[in-house]
Protein backbone atom coordinates (compact mmCIF):
# COMPACT_ATOMS: atom_id res chain seq x y z
CA UNK A 1 0.00 0.00 0.00
CA UNK A 2 2.91 2.62 -1.04
CA UNK A 3 2.58 6.45 -2.42
CA UNK A 4 4.00 6.69 -5.46
CA UNK A 5 7.77 7.90 -5.55
CA UNK A 6 8.25 11.42 -6.16
CA UNK A 7 12.06 10.98 -6.05
CA UNK A 8 13.76 13.84 -7.57
CA UNK A 9 16.34 12.10 -9.97
CA UNK A 10 19.10 14.34 -10.92
CA UNK A 11 20.24 17.41 -8.78
CA UNK A 12 20.46 20.81 -10.68
CA UNK A 13 24.02 20.98 -11.16
CA UNK A 14 23.97 24.58 -11.30
CA UNK A 15 27.48 26.11 -11.17
CA UNK A 16 28.41 28.47 -13.98
CA UNK A 17 30.13 27.01 -17.28
CA UNK A 18 33.47 28.33 -15.90
CA UNK A 19 33.50 25.98 -13.05
CA UNK A 20 33.13 22.73 -15.49
CA UNK A 21 35.44 24.14 -18.51
CA UNK A 22 35.82 22.06 -20.81
CA UNK A 23 34.05 19.20 -19.22
CA UNK A 24 30.43 20.66 -19.63
CA UNK A 25 30.12 18.76 -22.67
CA UNK A 26 30.77 15.55 -20.79
CA UNK A 27 28.39 16.81 -17.68
CA UNK A 28 25.70 17.32 -20.48
CA UNK A 29 25.76 14.34 -21.87
CA UNK A 30 26.41 12.11 -18.09
CA UNK A 31 22.76 14.48 -17.59
CA UNK A 32 21.42 13.20 -20.34
CA UNK A 33 21.80 9.56 -19.81
CA UNK A 34 20.63 9.74 -16.35
CA UNK A 35 17.29 11.54 -17.24
CA UNK A 36 17.19 8.55 -19.65
CA UNK A 37 17.48 5.84 -17.60
CA UNK A 38 21.25 4.78 -19.03
CA UNK A 39 22.20 4.23 -15.27
CA UNK A 40 25.47 2.41 -15.57
CA UNK A 41 26.58 4.77 -18.59
CA UNK A 42 25.49 8.18 -16.52
CA UNK A 43 27.54 6.57 -13.56
CA UNK A 44 31.10 5.81 -15.71
CA UNK A 45 30.62 9.38 -16.61
CA UNK A 46 29.79 10.56 -13.20
CA UNK A 47 32.61 9.20 -11.84
CA UNK A 48 35.13 10.48 -14.01
CA UNK A 49 33.68 13.75 -13.14
CA UNK A 50 34.12 13.30 -9.28
CA UNK A 51 37.74 12.64 -10.04
CA UNK A 52 38.03 16.22 -11.41
CA UNK A 53 35.22 17.94 -9.52
CA UNK A 54 35.71 16.31 -6.29
CA UNK A 55 34.13 19.08 -3.95
CA UNK A 56 31.37 18.98 -5.82
CA UNK A 57 27.87 17.88 -3.71
CA UNK A 58 25.90 17.79 -6.36
CA UNK A 59 27.68 15.79 -8.59
CA UNK A 60 28.31 13.22 -5.65
CA UNK A 61 24.58 13.37 -4.69
CA UNK A 62 23.94 12.33 -8.70
CA UNK A 63 26.44 9.28 -8.35
CA UNK A 64 24.60 8.51 -5.37
CA UNK A 65 20.80 8.67 -7.05
CA UNK A 66 22.73 6.71 -10.01
CA UNK A 67 23.74 4.13 -7.07
CA UNK A 68 20.69 4.28 -6.06
CA UNK A 69 18.52 3.15 -8.69
CA UNK A 70 20.78 0.52 -9.68
CA UNK A 71 19.92 -0.91 -6.35
CA UNK A 72 23.66 -0.57 -5.18
CA UNK A 73 22.64 0.66 -2.17
CA UNK A 74 25.84 0.25 -0.32
CA UNK A 75 27.35 2.84 -2.92
CA UNK A 76 24.94 5.13 -3.04
CA UNK A 77 24.98 5.82 0.94
CA UNK A 78 28.37 6.16 0.89
CA UNK A 79 27.89 8.88 -1.89
CA UNK A 80 25.23 10.86 -0.64
CA UNK A 81 26.99 10.93 2.97
CA UNK A 82 29.80 12.17 1.28
CA UNK A 83 27.33 15.37 -0.75
CA UNK A 84 26.30 16.26 3.14
CA UNK A 85 29.91 16.42 4.18
CA UNK A 86 30.51 19.36 1.62
CA UNK A 87 26.31 20.74 1.62
CA UNK A 88 24.83 19.83 4.50
CA UNK A 89 21.55 21.56 3.33
CA UNK A 90 21.02 19.54 0.47
CA UNK A 91 17.65 18.10 0.93
CA UNK A 92 17.37 15.91 -2.16
CA UNK A 93 20.64 13.86 -0.75
CA UNK A 94 18.70 13.80 2.75
CA UNK A 95 16.06 12.38 1.27
CA UNK A 96 17.68 9.79 -1.05
CA UNK A 97 19.72 8.59 1.71
CA UNK A 98 16.25 8.30 3.78
CA UNK A 99 14.83 6.14 1.00
CA UNK A 100 18.00 4.32 0.61
CA UNK A 101 18.24 3.34 4.40
CA UNK A 102 15.14 2.07 4.23
CA UNK A 103 15.48 -0.22 1.79
CA UNK A 104 17.87 -1.43 4.17
CA UNK A 105 15.74 -1.81 6.31
CA UNK A 106 17.27 0.89 8.67
CA UNK A 107 15.06 2.28 9.89
CA UNK A 108 15.82 4.46 12.66
CA UNK A 109 18.74 5.58 10.11
CA UNK A 110 16.14 6.63 7.69
CA UNK A 111 13.85 8.40 10.07
CA UNK A 112 16.42 10.63 10.96
CA UNK A 113 17.28 11.57 7.35
CA UNK A 114 14.02 12.79 6.87
CA UNK A 115 13.58 14.90 9.98
CA UNK A 116 16.72 16.50 8.81
CA UNK A 117 14.60 17.44 6.20
CA UNK A 118 11.85 18.81 7.72
CA UNK A 119 14.58 20.81 10.08
CA UNK A 120 15.51 22.64 6.86
CA UNK A 121 12.12 22.92 5.49
CA UNK A 122 9.15 22.02 8.02
CA UNK A 123 6.44 21.85 5.41
CA UNK A 124 8.31 19.76 3.05
CA UNK A 125 5.41 17.53 2.32
CA UNK A 126 7.56 14.49 0.50
CA UNK A 127 9.63 14.02 3.81
CA UNK A 128 6.49 14.20 5.93
CA UNK A 129 4.53 11.43 4.08
CA UNK A 130 8.32 9.71 3.53
CA UNK A 131 8.65 10.00 7.54
CA UNK A 132 5.07 8.75 8.11
CA UNK A 133 5.91 5.59 6.06
CA UNK A 134 9.48 5.02 7.88
CA UNK A 135 7.04 5.30 11.35
CA UNK A 136 4.65 2.90 9.86
CA UNK A 137 7.28 0.41 9.30
CA UNK A 138 8.66 0.88 12.81
CA UNK A 139 4.47 0.31 13.67
CA UNK A 140 4.39 3.67 15.28
CA UNK A 141 0.70 4.32 13.82
CA UNK A 142 -0.53 7.56 16.11
CA UNK A 143 2.69 8.98 15.16
CA UNK A 144 2.81 8.26 11.50
CA UNK A 145 -0.92 9.12 11.60
CA UNK A 146 -0.60 12.47 13.34
CA UNK A 147 1.52 13.58 10.73
CA UNK A 148 -0.68 13.07 8.31
CA UNK A 149 -3.40 14.30 9.89
CA UNK A 150 -1.14 17.85 10.33
CA UNK A 151 -0.40 18.05 6.62
CA UNK A 152 -3.88 17.03 5.64
CA UNK A 153 -5.31 20.35 7.51
CA UNK A 154 -3.21 22.65 5.79
CA UNK A 155 -3.86 20.78 2.21
CA UNK A 156 -6.82 18.48 2.40
CA UNK A 157 -6.96 17.51 -0.96
CA UNK A 158 -3.09 16.29 -1.05
CA UNK A 159 -3.95 12.95 -2.53
CA UNK A 160 -0.25 11.15 -1.14
CA UNK A 161 -1.06 11.94 2.44
CA UNK A 162 -4.54 10.75 2.16
CA UNK A 163 -3.47 7.40 0.84
CA UNK A 164 -1.10 7.02 3.42
CA UNK A 165 -3.22 8.14 5.98
CA UNK A 166 -6.01 5.16 4.84
CA UNK A 167 -3.08 2.22 4.87
CA UNK A 168 -2.13 3.31 8.44
CA UNK A 169 -6.20 2.71 9.05
CA UNK A 170 -6.01 -0.27 7.68
CA UNK A 171 -2.75 -1.53 9.57
CA UNK A 172 -4.66 -1.01 12.99
CA UNK A 173 -7.95 -2.14 11.92
CA UNK A 174 -10.12 0.74 10.85
CA UNK A 175 -10.83 -0.71 7.65
CA UNK A 176 -14.41 1.50 6.78
CA UNK A 177 -12.01 4.61 7.64
CA UNK A 178 -9.31 3.43 5.17
CA UNK A 179 -12.18 2.46 2.46
CA UNK A 180 -13.56 6.02 2.67
CA UNK A 181 -10.12 7.53 2.61
CA UNK A 182 -9.35 5.25 -0.39
CA UNK A 183 -12.46 7.02 -2.13
CA UNK A 184 -11.72 10.11 -1.62
CA UNK A 185 -8.21 9.60 -2.96
CA UNK A 186 -10.06 7.99 -6.28
CA UNK A 187 -12.46 10.87 -6.56
CA UNK A 188 -9.42 13.60 -7.04
CA UNK A 189 -7.49 10.62 -8.90
CA UNK A 190 -9.47 8.10 -10.54
CA UNK A 191 -7.00 6.56 -12.26
CA UNK A 192 -4.62 5.76 -9.56
CA UNK A 193 -4.06 2.22 -9.76
CA UNK A 194 -2.63 1.93 -6.27
CA UNK A 195 -5.87 3.46 -5.26
CA UNK A 196 -7.86 0.98 -6.92
CA UNK A 197 -5.48 -2.19 -5.37
CA UNK A 198 -5.46 -0.91 -1.50
CA UNK A 199 -9.36 -0.01 -1.92
CA UNK A 200 -9.71 -4.06 -3.13
CA UNK A 201 -7.89 -5.21 -0.12
CA UNK A 202 -9.96 -3.53 2.20
CA UNK A 203 -12.94 -4.92 0.23
CA UNK A 204 -12.01 -8.32 0.11
CA UNK A 205 -10.89 -8.51 3.29
CA UNK A 206 -14.55 -7.45 4.48
CA UNK A 207 -15.64 -10.49 2.04
CA UNK A 208 -17.22 -7.93 -0.29
CA UNK A 209 -16.08 -9.51 -3.36
CA UNK A 210 -18.03 -8.71 -6.48
CA UNK A 211 -16.49 -4.83 -6.01
CA UNK A 212 -13.43 -6.04 -4.41
CA UNK A 213 -12.21 -8.23 -7.43
CA UNK A 214 -13.07 -5.65 -9.70
CA UNK A 215 -10.95 -3.17 -8.27
CA UNK A 216 -8.58 -5.74 -7.93
CA UNK A 217 -8.10 -6.00 -11.68
CA UNK A 218 -5.86 -2.67 -11.14
CA UNK A 219 -3.13 -4.69 -9.34
CA UNK A 220 -1.04 -4.69 -12.72
CA UNK A 221 -0.91 -1.38 -13.15
CA UNK A 222 0.45 -0.84 -9.68
CA UNK A 223 4.55 0.06 -9.53
CA UNK A 224 5.11 -3.57 -7.77
CA UNK A 225 3.74 -5.34 -11.10
CA UNK A 226 3.59 -2.87 -13.56
CA UNK A 227 7.52 -4.01 -14.14
CA UNK A 228 6.52 -7.57 -14.34
CA UNK A 229 4.03 -7.34 -17.06
CA UNK A 230 3.96 -9.73 -19.69
CA UNK A 231 2.75 -9.82 -23.36
CA UNK A 232 1.07 -12.72 -24.57
CA UNK A 233 0.18 -13.42 -28.47
CA UNK A 234 -2.97 -14.87 -27.47
CA UNK A 235 -5.95 -12.14 -25.42
CA UNK A 236 -6.66 -12.39 -22.09
CA UNK A 237 -9.60 -14.33 -21.69
CA UNK A 238 -13.04 -12.14 -20.84
CA UNK A 239 -15.59 -14.98 -19.95
CA UNK A 240 -15.87 -16.16 -24.02
CA UNK A 241 -17.22 -19.40 -24.73
CA UNK A 242 -13.95 -22.23 -24.56
CA UNK A 243 -15.69 -25.39 -26.03
CA UNK A 244 -12.55 -26.59 -28.17
CA UNK A 245 -10.34 -24.20 -26.81
CA UNK A 246 -6.99 -23.55 -25.77
CA UNK A 247 -6.61 -21.08 -22.65
CA UNK A 248 -3.44 -20.55 -20.73
CA UNK A 249 -3.25 -19.91 -17.17
CA UNK A 250 -0.24 -18.35 -15.34
CA UNK A 251 0.75 -18.03 -12.22
CA UNK A 252 1.27 -14.05 -11.01
CA UNK A 253 2.58 -13.89 -7.52
CA UNK A 254 3.41 -16.38 -5.20
CA UNK A 255 3.44 -20.03 -4.20
CA UNK A 256 0.30 -19.75 -1.97
CA UNK A 257 -1.61 -17.58 -4.54
CA UNK A 258 -0.96 -20.53 -7.19
CA UNK A 259 -2.24 -23.31 -5.12
CA UNK A 260 -4.65 -21.55 -3.61
CA UNK A 261 -6.43 -20.69 -7.22
CA UNK A 262 -5.56 -23.73 -9.18
CA UNK A 263 -9.43 -24.64 -7.46
CA UNK A 264 -10.61 -22.93 -10.27
CA UNK A 265 -9.27 -25.52 -13.14
CA UNK A 266 -12.23 -28.12 -12.93
CA UNK A 267 -14.57 -25.54 -14.12
CA UNK A 268 -12.45 -24.56 -17.04
CA UNK A 269 -12.04 -27.93 -18.15
CA UNK A 270 -15.87 -28.45 -17.40
CA UNK A 271 -16.76 -25.37 -19.93
CA UNK A 272 -15.06 -27.48 -22.88
CA UNK A 273 -11.88 -26.59 -22.85
CA UNK A 274 -8.21 -27.40 -23.11
CA UNK A 275 -6.27 -26.00 -20.26
CA UNK A 276 -2.68 -25.50 -20.00
CA UNK A 277 -1.09 -24.03 -16.70
CA UNK A 278 2.77 -22.53 -16.12
CA UNK A 279 3.49 -21.98 -12.44
CA UNK A 280 6.94 -22.19 -10.45
CA UNK A 281 9.25 -25.02 -11.38
CA UNK A 282 8.47 -26.50 -7.24
CA UNK A 283 4.77 -26.49 -8.00
CA UNK A 284 4.90 -28.78 -11.43
CA UNK A 285 5.73 -31.61 -10.17
CA UNK A 286 2.54 -31.92 -7.61
CA UNK A 287 0.20 -30.30 -10.02
CA UNK A 288 1.33 -32.10 -13.41
CA UNK A 289 -1.19 -35.17 -12.05
CA UNK A 290 -4.03 -33.15 -10.64
CA UNK A 291 -7.83 -32.01 -12.27
CA UNK A 292 -6.65 -34.32 -15.62
CA UNK A 293 -4.95 -30.69 -16.80
CA UNK A 294 -3.93 -30.69 -19.95
CA UNK A 295 0.09 -29.61 -19.81
CA UNK A 296 2.29 -28.39 -17.23
CA UNK A 297 5.29 -26.19 -17.84
CA UNK A 298 7.67 -24.65 -15.25
CA UNK A 299 7.62 -20.68 -15.66
CA UNK A 300 9.92 -19.32 -18.12
CA UNK A 301 9.86 -22.35 -20.53
CA UNK A 302 8.63 -22.13 -24.19
CA UNK A 303 5.17 -22.34 -23.95
CA UNK A 304 2.68 -23.77 -26.67
CA UNK A 305 0.16 -21.47 -28.88
CA UNK A 306 -3.24 -21.00 -27.04
CA UNK A 307 -6.48 -19.52 -28.21
CA UNK A 308 -6.66 -17.10 -24.44
CA UNK A 309 -4.68 -16.54 -21.69
CA UNK A 310 -5.34 -15.10 -17.92
CA UNK A 311 -3.48 -15.04 -14.63
CA UNK A 312 -4.78 -17.31 -12.18
CA UNK A 313 -6.08 -14.54 -9.55
CA UNK A 314 -7.82 -13.08 -12.32
CA UNK A 315 -10.03 -16.12 -12.53
CA UNK A 316 -12.51 -15.15 -9.06
CA UNK A 317 -13.38 -12.01 -10.72
CA UNK A 318 -14.11 -13.34 -14.51
CA UNK A 319 -15.98 -15.93 -13.26
CA UNK A 320 -17.58 -13.89 -10.62
CA UNK A 321 -16.97 -15.80 -7.27
CA UNK A 322 -18.80 -14.43 -4.01
CA UNK A 323 -18.63 -16.13 -0.81
CA UNK A 324 -21.15 -18.88 -1.41
CA UNK A 325 -19.66 -19.62 -4.69
CA UNK A 326 -15.75 -20.59 -3.92
CA UNK A 327 -15.44 -23.80 -6.03
CA UNK A 328 -14.31 -27.15 -3.75
CA UNK A 329 -13.00 -25.39 -0.40
CA UNK A 330 -13.08 -29.10 1.36
CA UNK A 331 -10.22 -29.74 -0.96
CA UNK A 332 -9.13 -30.21 -4.08
CA UNK A 333 -5.65 -31.80 -4.95
CA UNK A 334 -4.41 -34.82 -4.21
CA UNK A 335 -0.75 -36.07 -2.82
CA UNK A 336 1.23 -38.48 -4.13
CA UNK A 337 -0.08 -41.81 -4.61
CA UNK A 338 3.03 -43.35 -3.62
CA UNK A 339 5.28 -42.10 -0.64
CA UNK A 340 9.00 -42.56 -1.35
CA UNK A 341 10.66 -44.34 1.11
CA UNK A 342 12.54 -41.29 1.68
CA UNK A 343 9.67 -39.25 3.04
CA UNK A 344 8.32 -42.37 4.40
CA UNK A 345 7.77 -40.88 8.25
CA UNK A 346 7.19 -44.40 9.76
CA UNK A 347 10.26 -45.85 7.79
CA UNK A 348 12.75 -42.80 8.82
CA UNK A 349 11.91 -43.22 12.27
CA UNK A 350 8.82 -41.28 13.44
CA UNK A 351 6.34 -42.61 15.97
CA UNK A 352 3.43 -44.11 14.42
CA UNK A 353 1.80 -44.30 18.05
CA UNK A 354 0.84 -40.86 18.28
CA UNK A 355 -0.57 -38.24 16.60
CA UNK A 356 1.62 -36.62 14.31
CA UNK A 357 1.69 -33.04 13.60
CA UNK A 358 3.53 -30.74 11.06
CA UNK A 359 4.80 -27.28 12.02
CA UNK A 360 5.87 -24.55 9.76
CA UNK A 361 6.83 -21.02 11.78
CA UNK A 362 8.41 -18.62 8.84
CA UNK A 363 7.70 -17.75 5.12
CA UNK A 364 9.43 -16.17 2.42
CA UNK A 365 12.16 -13.62 4.31
CA UNK A 366 11.51 -11.62 1.01
CA UNK A 367 7.80 -11.39 1.37
CA UNK A 368 6.94 -7.22 2.01
CA UNK A 369 4.89 -8.58 4.96
CA UNK A 370 7.27 -11.05 6.63
CA UNK A 371 7.81 -9.41 9.78
CA UNK A 372 4.28 -9.40 10.73
CA UNK A 373 3.32 -13.01 8.57
CA UNK A 374 6.24 -14.70 10.53
CA UNK A 375 7.18 -15.86 14.27
CA UNK A 376 10.00 -16.99 15.79
CA UNK A 377 10.13 -20.73 16.77
CA UNK A 378 10.27 -19.63 20.63
CA UNK A 379 7.25 -18.32 20.44
CA UNK A 380 5.82 -21.64 19.61
CA UNK A 381 6.77 -23.11 23.06
CA UNK A 382 4.00 -21.76 24.99
CA UNK A 383 1.63 -23.56 22.61
CA UNK A 384 2.88 -27.02 21.62
CA UNK A 385 4.71 -27.77 25.37
CA UNK A 386 0.70 -28.74 26.39
CA UNK A 387 1.44 -31.73 24.43
CA UNK A 388 5.22 -32.79 24.87
CA UNK A 389 5.49 -36.51 24.87
CA UNK A 390 1.85 -36.89 23.30
CA UNK A 391 2.80 -35.82 19.60
CA UNK A 392 5.10 -36.81 17.36
CA UNK A 393 6.42 -33.38 15.29
CA UNK A 394 7.29 -33.04 12.48
CA UNK A 395 8.94 -29.77 11.34
CA UNK A 396 7.90 -28.83 7.29
CA UNK A 397 9.98 -25.72 7.53
CA UNK A 398 12.08 -24.99 4.38
CA UNK A 399 15.05 -22.87 4.13
CA UNK A 400 17.82 -21.27 6.69
CA UNK A 401 14.88 -21.01 9.10
CA UNK A 402 14.39 -24.48 9.60
CA UNK A 403 17.87 -24.21 11.42
CA UNK A 404 16.21 -22.61 14.46
CA UNK A 405 15.17 -25.78 16.09
CA UNK A 406 19.05 -26.39 16.83
CA UNK A 407 18.74 -23.13 19.79
CA UNK A 408 15.89 -24.62 21.71
CA UNK A 409 15.97 -27.83 23.31
CA UNK A 410 12.50 -28.88 23.19
CA UNK A 411 12.84 -28.57 19.76
CA UNK A 412 15.16 -31.63 19.88
CA UNK A 413 12.20 -34.04 19.48
CA UNK A 414 11.06 -32.39 16.61
CA UNK A 415 11.69 -34.45 13.09
CA UNK A 416 13.40 -32.17 10.81
CA UNK A 417 12.59 -32.77 6.71
CA UNK A 418 14.03 -29.67 5.75
CA UNK A 419 16.98 -31.66 4.02
CA UNK A 420 14.49 -34.36 2.41
CA UNK A 421 12.02 -31.77 0.66
CA UNK A 422 12.66 -31.21 -2.86
CA UNK A 423 9.74 -29.46 -4.33
CA UNK A 424 5.68 -29.55 -2.86
CA UNK A 425 4.88 -32.77 -4.38
CA UNK A 426 7.31 -33.89 -1.35
CA UNK A 427 5.57 -31.84 1.37
CA UNK A 428 2.08 -32.97 -0.13
CA UNK A 429 3.25 -36.34 0.81
CA UNK A 430 4.29 -35.47 4.18
CA UNK A 431 1.55 -34.09 4.78
CA UNK A 432 -0.28 -37.19 3.72
CA UNK A 433 1.15 -38.91 6.48
CA UNK A 434 0.77 -36.44 8.93
CA UNK A 435 -3.10 -35.84 11.74
CA UNK A 436 -2.63 -31.79 11.57
CA UNK A 437 -0.59 -29.05 10.19
CA UNK A 438 0.25 -25.67 12.39
CA UNK A 439 1.51 -23.16 9.90
CA UNK A 440 1.70 -19.45 9.82
CA UNK A 441 0.53 -17.64 6.23
CA UNK A 442 2.66 -19.24 3.73
CA UNK A 443 2.40 -21.72 0.98
CA UNK A 444 2.21 -24.67 3.26
CA UNK A 445 -0.55 -23.61 4.81
CA UNK A 446 -2.65 -23.60 1.23
CA UNK A 447 -1.21 -26.41 0.34
CA UNK A 448 -2.24 -28.28 3.53
CA UNK A 449 -5.95 -26.87 2.97
CA UNK A 450 -6.12 -27.65 -0.62
CA UNK A 451 -5.29 -31.35 0.32
CA UNK A 452 -8.23 -31.46 2.96
CA UNK A 453 -5.68 -31.42 5.73
CA UNK A 454 -6.59 -30.11 9.15
CA UNK A 455 -4.76 -27.41 9.41
CA UNK A 456 -4.37 -24.54 12.28
CA UNK A 457 -3.47 -21.14 10.47
CA UNK A 458 -1.42 -18.24 12.79
CA UNK A 459 -2.25 -14.83 11.30
CA UNK A 460 -1.44 -11.56 12.22
CA UNK A 461 -3.45 -8.85 13.24
CA UNK A 462 -4.35 -7.89 10.07
CA UNK A 463 -4.19 -10.33 7.33
CA UNK A 464 -4.08 -11.09 4.05
CA UNK A 465 -7.56 -10.04 2.37
CA UNK A 466 -8.23 -13.59 1.57
CA UNK A 467 -8.86 -14.72 5.26
CA UNK A 468 -11.32 -11.69 5.83
CA UNK A 469 -11.34 -10.25 9.39
CA UNK A 470 -12.84 -12.25 12.58
CA UNK A 471 -13.50 -15.19 11.29
CA UNK A 472 -11.79 -18.51 12.91
CA UNK A 473 -12.73 -20.16 9.63
CA UNK A 474 -12.25 -19.97 6.03
CA UNK A 475 -14.58 -19.80 3.67
CA UNK A 476 -11.72 -21.39 1.21
CA UNK A 477 -10.63 -23.98 3.07
CA UNK A 478 -12.92 -26.18 5.44
CA UNK A 479 -10.63 -28.11 6.94
CA UNK A 480 -8.47 -24.85 8.48
CA UNK A 481 -9.11 -23.22 11.65
CA UNK A 482 -7.60 -19.76 12.30
CA UNK A 483 -6.05 -18.31 15.09
CA UNK A 484 -5.48 -14.80 14.85
CA UNK A 485 -3.19 -11.95 16.81
CA UNK A 486 -5.77 -9.68 18.89
CA UNK A 487 -3.22 -6.61 18.39
CA UNK A 488 -0.32 -5.88 15.91
CA UNK A 489 3.06 -7.69 16.71
CA UNK A 490 1.71 -9.52 20.28
CA UNK A 491 1.21 -13.18 19.70
CA UNK A 492 1.45 -14.44 23.52
CA UNK A 493 -2.74 -14.39 23.70
CA UNK A 494 -2.71 -16.66 20.27
CA UNK A 495 -0.12 -18.81 21.23
CA UNK A 496 -2.38 -19.17 24.87
CA UNK A 497 -5.26 -20.25 23.08
CA UNK A 498 -3.29 -22.47 20.91
CA UNK A 499 -2.12 -24.28 23.49
CA UNK A 500 -5.30 -24.48 24.76
CA UNK A 501 -7.01 -25.78 21.69
CA UNK A 502 -4.13 -28.31 21.16
CA UNK A 503 -4.47 -29.98 24.77
CA UNK A 504 -8.00 -30.21 23.55
CA UNK A 505 -7.09 -31.66 20.19
CA UNK A 506 -4.78 -34.26 21.33
CA UNK A 507 -7.54 -35.45 24.21
CA UNK A 508 -9.85 -35.96 21.36
CA UNK A 509 -8.92 -36.31 18.10
CA UNK A 510 -5.48 -36.38 18.79
CA UNK A 511 -6.40 -40.18 19.99
CA UNK A 512 -7.94 -41.67 17.09
CA UNK A 513 -5.80 -40.21 14.71
CA UNK A 514 -3.13 -42.32 16.39
CA UNK A 515 -4.62 -45.08 15.13
CA UNK A 516 -4.75 -44.40 11.47
CA UNK A 517 -2.88 -41.57 10.20
CA UNK A 518 -4.10 -39.46 7.50
CA UNK A 519 -7.96 -40.48 8.33
CA UNK A 520 -8.76 -36.80 6.75
CA UNK A 521 -7.50 -38.00 2.69
CA UNK A 522 -10.31 -37.66 0.61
Amino acid sequence: MNARDKHTMTAAMTPADSYWGEDRPVLSESLRLHHDGQFAQALALYLWLDVRHSDNADLKFNIGACQQQRRHYSQAVRYLRAALAIDPTLIAAHTSLGEVLREQKRLPEAEAAFRQVLVLDAGHRDALCQLASVLKAQQRFGEAMTLMQRLLEKQPDFTEALLLLGTLHYEIGEIEAAIDLFRRVLALEPDWAQAHFNLSQCLLLQGEFTEGWREHEWRGRTDALAAQERRFAAPPWQGEMLAGKTILLHAEQGLGDTLQFVRYIPLLKAYGATVILECQPQLVRLLANQFQVDQVVARDAPLPTCDFHTPLMRLPYVLGTNLASIPAPEGYLKPPLRIPARLDLAALGVPAAKPRIGVCWAGNADHSNDANRSLRLGLLETALHHCQGQVAWVSLQFGPRAMERQSYAWADTMFDTSLLIEDFADTAALIAQLDLVICVDTAVLHLAGALGCPAWGLLPHIPDSRWLMQRTDSPWYSSMRLFRQAAPSDWHPTMADLGEQLTQWCQNEGLKAAKQHGQWLH
